[in-house]
């Protein structure tokens, strides 16, 4: 049966919220971790919220008029992101897919780049994706946990207010290439996130979005990120659960000694400019 590609409607926002669960739910039960979208209630929100973005161009597939698959293209920053996609689990293996990433990326074609983050276990994505132009750039692993050590006192932490966003904007563009501060703004607009930033000498030299996997964060040095972690942790009432790349070593083995465990790897993947981040980062589960 013919497969059609439409954008999505407010009308769509529960039936792609249920193929967003059913399918990383049917994907966590295959390889045994728990899904990114825990309850349906909450992969409705995360519909709901992409369908009414206007700077998110949002997509199902239709299969003799039922919607067996979702994609999202979000344009907020000057590098476009992907996802997430999903494909209810009856469907896969048919090509949805594949039509519903070839529909995003002639969407982003004028993006100097678009970016995901890819379940490394999951081996038809693993090669599908760079079947269709991205490269693999970086291993990086999901992991949860409570911080053993104390906060640090050398280092200021405290909450983000709007007067931080340009200095935030300029240490993302110092570690990233360019800046996520739209992406950051909207976080903060909506309630999504409740931003955390470090200082030395009033200076701001590294901040967090959220310590979970909707959440980035970026410092000058490692110093300044265990600083972010370590307030956070002692900030949260249960364990923080975020992406942390495998590079610089120091500084994975810094976080799996303060007692961070993982849950599962997680690939980085880019199509067009990539810059390699100078500083300390830690992605979201967009990039």
């Amino acid at each position: 049966m013919d497969i059609h590609i439409r954008p999505a409607t407010p009308a769509d926002i529960e039936i792609c919220g249920q193929v967003i669960f059913d399918a990383f739910q049917n994907l966590g039960n295959r390889y045994g971790f728990a899904s990114d979208f825990s309850t349906l209630a909450f992969s409705i929100e995360i519909a709901q919220f992409l369908i009414h973005d206007s700077q998110v161009y949002s997509i199902v597939a239709e299969q003799g008029g039922r919607v067996v698959g979702v994609n999202f293209l979000d344009a907020c920053n000057a590098i476009y992101a992907v996802g997430p996609i999903a494909v209810a689990p009856d469907c896969q293996g048919q090509g949805v897919g594949r039509l519903l990433m070839n529909a995003v990326l002639d969407r982003g074609k004028d993006a100097i780049g678009i970016r995901l983050t890819q379940d490394t276990v999951n081996a038809s994505t693993l090669s599908l994706y760079p079947a269709l132009g991205f490269d693999i750039k970086e291993l990086l692993v999901l992991v949860t946990g409570k911080p053993k050590s104390p906060p640090h006192t050398d280092i200021e932490v405290r909450e983000l207010t709007p007067n931080d966003f340009d200095a935030c904007a300029q240490l993302c563009q110092q570690v990233y290439g360019f800046d996520r501060t739209a992406e950051l703004k909207r976080g903060v607009e909506l309630n999504f996130f409740k931003p955390l930033v470090a200082l030395r000498n009033h200076r701001i030299t590294a901040y967090a979005a959220a310590f979970e996997v909707w959440g980035h964060g970026v410092a000058a040095t490692e110093a300044d990120m265990q600083a972010l972690i370590l307030a956070a942790g002692d900030r949260a009432s249960k364990p923080l659960t975020f992406i942390l790349p495998t590079a610089p070593g120091s500084f994975y083995r810094w976080c799996l000694l303060e007692g961070l465990r993982i849950i599962k790897p997680i690939t980085l993947m880019a199509i067009g400019v990539y810059h390699t981040p100078h500083g300390l980062y830690f992605p979201s589960v967009a990039y």
